[in-house]
């Protein structure tokens, strides 16, 4: 069959050999083919493939394939199979086979290389591959000149390349933005150093969209110990850079609102400083005339210039306590507490009308148990602040005021018929004046709304709409069992024990007695 040269070569070949008819039998094998599958020589001669169950019945349809391209005179190859070997382990192989004669018999001379080491790697690669793939981050690896030689799929969703159009394009002109390639290049040469860098860039998408990005850059070693690369991990901040704008806007207005408070606080204190001020500075002026004036009456033995001074010293002194109770009204009326805030207001009402003559209509259909949380007193405020706002500017002579329950809301109107103003013109009397800024905040304190319309010539309406509580925080410490809540109270609550027959008894004989 073979002269000895190739009987040589044949028989000590580490790549394995193998004759085979066209009906799939080993005519004869090398030592290497029976090592590679673990049988012997004599085992595998004169055997089908399928007769060993060396090759599984699908692949089977791919061995037919090749031996009618033997048949035709062709060769076949190379072709991948999985064998079977003798003790039950599977081998990758390749195969390529050549159509051959001896003598007057057809046979396929086939060699066969184990692969299985580099399909072991291939899988290994493809599944880091995948994984990769399945990183919510962008990865992307470079050579030494910084061509993309991987590319993974986030990385095609974050920056619009696919990798089949991107790779092996120079990073530096794809990725950076413009302005910042100078730092990206920087950021290059730290991996050469084996220093593993971190750091924002501002970088664009395949649409020429730019984003700010953290980009991770960490060196590539080959088995050597060699730098080979550069791989760098990316991932888009935009959503946290506005997140942590949004955040300091928050603080700069909360910084902007604590100072308009302290504000507004100071202001109160100086009109209550001044208010004071003067009511003692005029009781003390007039009790001090009065005074002297009761004392040469005295002494010139005139009693009824002496008595007129003493009932003008008492009508002082009335006023005086008038002016003390409007004072601590303003503070804090007492009836807020003691009667509730339709109360409260109604007091308010009454002695702003003796006062100052304005005509106040005041309609409520609160329920005082609804509102609550600090609301009372709140409420109370911005009516106060608005009713000295239209004391002080409007001129008028009537205000409706309508104080109404909407559900879960609670709505304020204040409506005067006054002279009226052009918000659109006076931005100030609009909502940046004291008084009516006062109000805006304090309903905006609640999570609140304030609204004001007005024209010149037609009056003014303020409209405030808030919350009747605040929202209850859920405390999960507080939770029960489903199972447990979900029980009758009859079987939840202690059973009352009756009372007993002795103090009954007990109770009954005092009676008698």
């Amino acid at each position: 069959m073979f002269d000895d040269r190739l009987r040589v070569i044949f028989e000590y070949s580490p790549v394995a050999y193998c004759l085979v008819d066209f009906s799939g039998i080993f005519i004869d094998v090398n030592e290497a083919a029976a090592r590679l599958v673990g049988y012997s020589r004599e085992e595998l001669k004169g055997k089908k493939l399928s007769e060993l169950n060396i090759i599984t019945p699908h692949q089977l349809a791919k061995l037919e394939s090749s031996i009618n391209n033997w048949k035709m005179g062709q060769p076949s190859g190379p072709n991948e199979y999985i064998l079977n070997r003798k003790d039950g382990s599977q081998v990758f192989v390749e195969s390529w086979s050549f159509p051959v004669k001896s003598g007057d018999q057809n046979l396929a001379l086939t060699m066969v290389i184990d692969v299985t080491d580099r399909k072991r790697a291939e899988q290994a690669l493809h599944f880091h591959s995948n994984l990769l793939d399945m990183v919510g981050q962008a990865v992307i690896a470079t050579d030494l000149e910084g061509r993309i030689i991987y590319w993974n799929r986030f990385a095609e969703t974050l920056y619009g390349w696919q990798a089949s159009e991107i790779i092996g394009a120079n990073l530096m002109g794809a990725i950076p933005a413009p302005i910042w390639i100078g730092k990206a290049r920087t950021a290059m040469k730290k991996p050469r150093r084996g220093e593993t860098r971190s750091g924002e860039f501002l970088v664009r998408r395949k649409d020429g969209t730019e984003f700010p990005a953290i980009v991770l850059t960490t060196p590539i070693r080959d088995p050597q110990g060699n730098f080979a690369g550069v791989v760098r991990i990316s991932y888009d901040i935009s959503a946290q850079k506005r997140a942590l704008e949004l955040l300091l806007q928050q603080q700069r207005e909360l910084r902007n609102f604590s100072r308009r408070i302290l504000s507004i606080r100071e202001e109160e204190k100086r009109m209550l400083s001044e208010n004071i001020h003067r009511e003692v500075g005029h009781i003390t002026g007039a009790i001090n005339l009065l005074a002297d004036s009761i004392e040469k009456d005295i002494r010139s033995s005139n009693l009824e210039a002496a008595l007129d001074s003493c009932q003008k010293f008492k009508s002082i002194c009335h006023d005086f306590a008038s002016n003390l109770r409007r004072l601590a009204l303003d503070l804090r009326p007492p009836e807020l507490d003691l009667l509730g805030l339709s109360s409260a207001l109604s007091n308010y009402f009454r002695e702003i009308e003796k006062e100052t003559g304005l005509k106040i209509k005041f309609e409520s259909n609160m329920n005082e148990k609804k509102i609550r949380d600090g609301r009372p007193i709140v409420v109370f405020r911005i009516v106060q602040e608005a009713v000295n706002n239209i004391l002080k500017h409007s001129q008028a002579n009537r205000v409706r005021v309508s104080l109404q329950s909407h559900g879960r809301m609670i709505s304020l109107a204040i409506k005067d018929n006054g002279r009226g103003f052009a918000p659109e013109k006076n931005k100030k009397e609009a909502g940046s004046g004291m008084g009516l800024r006062l109000i805006r905040e304090m309903a905006e304190s609640l999570d609140g709304t304030f609204e004001i319309s007005s024209s010149p010539g037609k009056g003014t309406e303020l409209r405030v709409s808030l919350p009747a509580a605040k929202p209850p925080e859920r405390d999960p410490s507080l939770e029960v069992d489903a199972t447990i809540t979900s029980k009758p109270a009859s079987k939840l609550a202690p059973k009352s024990k009756p009372p007993s027959r002795k103090r009954k008894s007990i109770r009954n004989r005092t009676r008698k007695r």
